[in-house]
């Protein structure tokens, strides 16, 4: 059968075995101050509001945010694991047990500071004329050819780094 009502109070549990459809803009609010809000906008968005003073936490084990066709994902986050981002489902961004994983490049707008115990930045090259360089131990100086910069922990001696196209010497 069908029943309409403009106005329906139940106390205790609903139990529905279909579906439950509302409208644009029509909202499933909860609270007594209706402090979360799940709801469509005409053409538009979907929210979910959360206007209380406390957080909106979703709790899962593990979480993963995919597209609306459920064939890639966009975020993962696993418990006592990583944190992993993924552009057009490629993973980019994940954290590890001691820091980041960047995987391929990574853009950086104005400039980079390290911090850490170490202080190591590694990079199969970099670019630039080493104007910037700072606590190198000596002057550099731009020549004709390829540039390299090799750092080791040679406590005495002499490091050469003999390339064909021109020489960097670190005197300790």
């Amino acid at each position: 059968g069908h029943t309409e009502l403009d106005q329906l109070r139940v106390s205790g549990v609903s139990t529905f075995q279909g579906f439950v459809d509302l409208g644009d803009n029509k909202r499933l609010r909860f609270g007594d101050d209706q402090d979360l809000q799940i709801y469509h906008i005409p053409g538009g968005d979907s929210r979910i509001l959360e206007l209380g003073s406390g957080n909106l936490n979703i709790d899962a084990n593990d979480l993963r945010i995919r597209n609306a066709g459920g064939s890639e994902i966009k975020a993962q986050f696993t418990t006592n694991g990583s944190v992993d981002l993924y552009y057009d489902n490629s993973l980019k961004f994940q954290t590890i047990g001691y820091g980041v994983t960047i995987y391929n490049d990574l853009t950086v707008g104005t400039g980079v500071t390290i911090y850490g115990n170490a202080g190591i930045v590694s990079a199969t090259s970099f670019y630039g004329d080493g104007s910037n360089l700072t606590n190198t131990g000596a002057t550099l100086s731009a020549t004709s050819g390829v540039e390299r910069l090799v750092t080791t922990q040679l406590t005495s001696g002499t490091m050469v780094d003999a390339a064909t196209d021109a020489d960097l010497t670190f005197d300790a």
